[in-house]
């Protein structure tokens, strides 16, 4: 069987499964995905499948799920590389999204920020992370904003660049 196309409601079952499966599932589920199916995109270089698994990882910075952090990177991870062995484009913008959106938390002053690096790590060590890390750099030199230069900081430092 093939989730995608041609099993109707198979995106929004793939969804679920990504979002709430365990590593047994994801890699059962994995071989029969149709990566080239339209539905499981946004847009070119916006993968949904890659959106929720990130979203398991801020799930659990948040504190809205039981599931540990690092079975949630793996998912993560796994989705990410998955989809750069089918020659999928990932774009540094969603990644730079769900870095700044899915991987960091604002605690506040007393608390402070907190990212979660174990996730930003999976990036960095991905066939694309070089090219993330250029991204990442030229955006240190065109803002000012704290956040992003904050963002931009971590990223650099755990990446190593």
């Amino acid at each position: 069987m093939t989730i995608g196309k041609l099993y109707p409601g198979g995106t929004n079952l793939l969804s679920y499964i990504v979002m709430f499966g365990n590593q047994n599932t994801l890699q059962a589920v994995l071989p029969m995905i149709n990566w080239q199916d339209e539905n499981l995109y946004y847009s070119r270089g916006y993968s949904l499948i890659l959106a929720h698994a990130a979203g398991r990882v801020a799930g659990v910075l948040r504190g809205g799920s039981d599931e540990k952090s690092e079975d949630a990177v793996s998912a993560f991870a796994l989705f990410l590389n998955k989809l750069l062995e089918e020659k999928i484009t990932v774009s540094d913008e969603q990644l730079w999204n769900i870095v700044t959106n899915d991987f960091y938390i604002n605690n506040g002053r007393d608390k402070g920020n907190v990212f979660n690096r174990e996730a930003i790590k999976t990036i960095c060590d991905s066939s694309v992370g070089a090219q993330f890390l250029t991204y990442v750099n030229h955006l240190d030199k065109n803002y000012t904003n704290e956040r992003i230069k904050l963002s931009v900081a971590e990223i650099t430092k755990v990446c190593g660049g």
